[in-house]
């Protein structure tokens, strides 16, 4: 909590995601900066203010106490240095922590649920929304319980062996599912609670699961906005005051998503493939809290100028891409791709063609910009919404 005279701050470039800012220069005042250099700074909290006194030599002088300070930015400190007796100090944005993976929990091999020799030290599954054809992680053989989301979930819809359909027992939903009475041949039972199914029997392929996932708190969300913060929130990488609660509980998108982190993906990675689907951002404030919004089209006329030749000396354009004539937008997402010859006989070839296929896409088309623009584009989006209506 030491206190010391910022004598120079200099921004510096943004890194991917997160901005690192240099050359920040410290001086000791009271401070003994040199047995300070010795400690661990690195990681720690470091607030910038702006204050000291105004007016100098008016009748209006007057001196700030620290109080009275203007906070400009709150980060952690990314790396230190000495130089011409000060310390030299860089700063990242607070929220470094997005760029660690999103789920650190793994299996040890304990067995049971805790997986076994084969599976020790794999990331456990994470679901948000309600997820299509999911692959579930077989963790215990003797008993055919799998896992597919490493929390409270809000409901298994179906369970497939490499595409057919199995029967949920009787039995349904149970406390402990190790512990339950083995289901029927063919049939399931769920444990909720923990995101685990067991079969009542060997699988002849892969298992995959329809359901509702994540249902941290006893609430289960399935928009842009509401998986982005529980992403966000898991593990304590962004604390609950760590959001600027108006561009999330505001949030201009509420069309239905499901979202499956890629194994070891980052947190901050899951954000911005979630906003890039909608054509919306990420950023930080200065305060250090997240922020989200979406791209939309202004709602006012664009401001219009006459400039006269005395003025107008040359125009450039600077427009980077052509326009899109053609937008495709990835939807439906189907998180088990399988080979159709590897899948049941027992489905019809639509059923077939959808378990084979990674999404579906809605198009939406102007062929009008192509006449006009010789070098329009086709755009393929990466969405997660599970609705064509949405996607569009």
């Amino acid at each position: 909590d030491a206190r010391v005279t910022i004598t120079d701050f200099v921004g510096g470039a943004a890194a991917p995601y997160l901005s690192t800012y240099s050359g920040l220069r410290l001086a000791g005042g009271s401070l003994d900066l040199d047995a300070k250099l010795s400690e661990s700074w690195e990681g720690r909290q470091a607030v910038v203010k702006v204050g000291g006194t105004f007016d100098v030599g008016l009748d209006t002088e007057a001196t700030l106490t620290f109080t009275q300070f203007v906070q400009i930015l709150k980060g952690t400190i990314a790396g230190v240095g000495w130089s011409d007796g000060r310390i030299m100090l860089s700063l990242r944005e607070g929220l470094q922590k997005l760029t660690e993976p999103v789920q650190t929990n793994t299996y040890g091999g304990a067995g049971g649920t805790d997986g076994g020799d084969q599976i020790k030290g794999l990331r456990k599954p994470l679901s948000y929304g309600t997820v299509l054809n999911r692959e579930a992680q077989l963790v215990d053989a003797a008993t055919q319980t799998y896992q597919w989301h490493d929390g409270v979930v809000d409901a298994v819809l179906a369970v497939r062996d490499h595409g057919a359909a199995l029967t949920l027992d009787i039995a349904g939903d149970v406390a402990d599912i190790l512990a339950a009475t083995a289901p029927q041949p063919g049939t399931y039972i769920t444990q909720n609670s923990g995101g685990y199914i067991r079969l009542g029997g060997t699988p002849d392929e892969r298992i995959t699961i329809d359901g509702r996932g994540d249902k941290t708190g006893g609430v289960f969300v399935q928009t842009t906005a509401g998986i982005a913060k529980r992403v966000a929130v898991r593990g304590g990488i962004v604390g609950p005051g760590g959001f600027e609660g108006g561009s999330f509980s505001g949030f201009p998108d509420d069309s239905v998503v499901a979202f499956v982190p890629d194994d070891g993906e980052t947190a901050i990675s899951c954000i911005s493939r979630l906003l890039s689907g909608i054509c919306g951002w990420v950023s930080i404030t200065r305060d250090g809290l997240l922020r989200i919004g979406k791209y939309v089209e202004p709602d006012t006329a664009s401001v219009s100028a006459t400039i006269t030749d005395d003025v107008l000396e040359t125009i450039e354009d600077e427009t980077q891409l052509p326009p899109a004539w053609r937008i495709e937008v990835e939807y439906a997402r189907n998180w088990t791709v399988q080979d159709v010859d590897a899948l049941s006989d027992l489905l019809s070839p639509a059923t077939r063609e959808i378990y084979s296929e990674p999404y579906r896409l809605a198009v939406h088309e102007d062929a009008a910009i192509k006449t006009t623009h010789k070098d329009a584009r086709v755009v393929r989006v990466a969405g997660f919404q599970a609705n064509e209506s949405d996607a569009l």
